[in-house]
């Protein structure tokens, strides 16, 4: 996925002096380059996102089950209480 910078043959285009010179090649090489590393990067970084959201959503689903099961026996408890209150009085 990620492109290695090459060397190449300076290309030749038509211009006044009869082809293009290194360095106004490299003006528009080095930018290119720049920008498909930076795009690499963004693209590597959103996966990691991804991936990590998909993580944390799948530790929030077992947190909530926790939750429910635990809210579950707290309700139990507290009919038993009342039950056992009304029952002595």
């Amino acid at each position: 996925m990620c492109r290695q910078f090459r060397r190449q043959q300076p290309m030749t285009l038509p211009n006044a002096n009869g082809r293009i010179d290194l360095v106004a090649q490299n003006v528009f090489q080095v930018p290119l380059f720049a920008m498909e590393t930076a795009v690499d990067e963004i693209s590597k970084e959103l996966q990691w996102l991804k991936d990590k959201t998909k993580k944390d959503k799948e530790e929030n689903k077992k947190e909530l089950r926790t939750i429910k099961v635990l809210l579950m026996v707290n309700m139990v408890i507290s009919v038993v209480v009342v039950v056992r209150l009304m029952t002595t009085n």
